[in-house]
């Protein structure tokens, strides 16, 4: 009698998640490798992505390159380092922006696709990083669905490395699609948040 009790919980549950799915973990990573060398190396990154559909698809991409991140070094048993998409979440929230919320990580209304750069080597040279990054926004530009254009976030050292990237894919005649630049604590402008115009040259 307990056995077909149980029996009957367990078709009511499935029947229940049937008719009203649990939303699909849409984080999921995607290694990504420059394709040029640069000392003798290629760099290496892992995305963290988070895309607003949860359906695995790239609409509308917001990139977040992470800062200066010695977890390579400092505490090589964490697979990202010391920082990751996890940590990005936590201070949107702690910011208790509910504009932000909504265009980042609220599953009802979260606009953008979040896709977090971990370095393989965050205390790499910058220059090896852009090569990086230029292979993360070409694998945005040729996974992405529609023709929405990306947004790029550069944390700290990331913001030196994205305008680094930015400015060479254009000097070099290459095409970005970045709407919009930001470089957040970006040491090369200044301790406070700036929204930078994308420079024409390098």
């Amino acid at each position: 009698m307990k056995k077909y009790i149980q029996l009957i919980i367990l078709l009511i549950v499935a029947n229940s998640y049937a008719q009203n799915p649990v939303p699909f973990d849409t984080i999921y990573t995607q290694e990504i490798t420059a394709t040029k060398f640069h000392l003798g190396q290629r760099g290496k990154v892992t995305l963290e992505i988070d895309d607003a559909g949860h359906d695995g698809l790239i609409t509308n991409p917001l990139i977040v390159a992470e800062g200066f991140d010695p977890g390579s070094i400092t505490s090589p048993e964490k697979e990202f380092g010391d920082s990751d998409l996890e940590d990005f979440i936590e201070r949107i929230q702690d910011g208790n922006s509910v504009d932000l919320d909504n265009l980042t990580i609220n599953n009802t209304n979260q606009r953008y696709d979040l896709i977090y750069v971990n370095w393989t080597n965050g205390t790499d040279d910058i220059k090896e990083n852009a090569k990086v990054l230029k292979a993360v926004i070409d694998w945005v530009n040729t996974n992405k669905q529609g023709d929405e254009p990306n947004v790029l976030l550069g944390q700290s050292m990331g913001g030196l490395i994205g305008r680094y990237t930015l400015a060479k894919m254009e000097k070099d005649g290459q095409h970005h699609d970045v709407r919009l630049f930001i470089a957040h604590d970006s040491p090369k402008v200044s301790e406070k948040s700036k929204l930078l115009k994308i420079p024409s040259k390098i």
